[in-house]
């Protein structure tokens, strides 16, 4: 949220609405900055901003703090969001 703030675009603090109001594209398609959202089932729980290649960045959580993570991190289970292009 206070990445794509700094760039004029509002986010909300849930994952379930990036997952909604987004674009879902191809990983073939994401660059970096675009959203990896994790999934359990339908449900949106974890984003995490694409950095290229396999790897993200992503708020783990208060003690962790924000950490670049490999895309495996949450599991197989995500698709990559746009809201740029």
């Amino acid at each position: 949220m206070r990445v794509y703030g700094r760039f004029g675009k509002n986010l909300d603090h849930y994952a379930e609405w990036d997952y909604t109001h987004g674009k879902i594209i191809p990983k073939s398609r994401a660059w970096g900055g675009d959203l990896v959202v994790f999934l359990s089932g339908n449900y949106a729980y974890h984003v995490g901003i694409y950095e290229g290649g396999n790897a993200m960045v992503s708020a783990l959580n208060p003690y962790y703090g924000v950490r670049q993570t490999p895309l495996s991190w949450g599991g197989s289970d995500y698709v990559f969001v746009t809201f740029s292009h």
